[in-house]
């Protein structure tokens, strides 16, 4: 097959580069065809990434928003599956050595600094989360305290003995 696509692409005078991206989006709807994976292994490796790298990119800025520029539920869960399947693509390339995660890593979102400073502003929020748990009003006094405490005790029904 893949002398048939060269012969296609000489006799036809296709662009290589955009053939290249073809057979990658079709390799991405149909990501269990372990062909499109031998045929991707025939294309240059560093095409391969900026082509990745450029739906990486795609995706990242489209955030479920569709050609109109609106955000639906079908246009997001569209924009999920594609890009599950980029990356399930994405994954499968690198474990077959044809791409390797160095090829591919400056194309993914967020960029370090960000996830690790989103990272600090949860885990901030989860301690300052625990720490509420232990925490005594002490200005509340003890009849208040009392009484929230007897409210939140369920009182059993009375049984009458007839």
């Amino acid at each position: 097959i893949i002398r048939k696509i060269q012969t296609l692409i000489g006799y036809f005078k296709l662009d290589p580069y955009r053939v290249h991206a073809l057979v990658l989006d079709a390799y991405e709807h149909d990501v269990d065809n372990p062909k499109y994976l031998r045929l991707l292994k025939s294309f240059q490796t560093n095409q391969t990434a900026v082509l990745l790298g450029f739906q990486f990119r795609h995706q990242a800025k489209a955030g479920g928003k569709g050609v109109d520029g609106r955000k639906s539920p079908a246009n997001s869960s569209r924009v999920r599956n594609d890009a599950k399947n980029l990356y399930t693509v994405t994954a499968t390339l690198i474990k077959h050595g044809v791409l390797s995660l160095n090829d591919i890593y400056h194309y993914l979102s967020p960029e370090d600094g960000k996830v690790v400073q989103e990272y600090k502003k949860y885990l901030g929020a989860k301690v300052a989360e625990v720490r509420k748990f232990g925490m005594v009003n002490l200005r509340e006094d003890s009849a208040t305290r009392n009484q929230n405490f007897q409210s939140e005790i369920p009182v059993p029904a009375s049984h009458d003995e007839n």
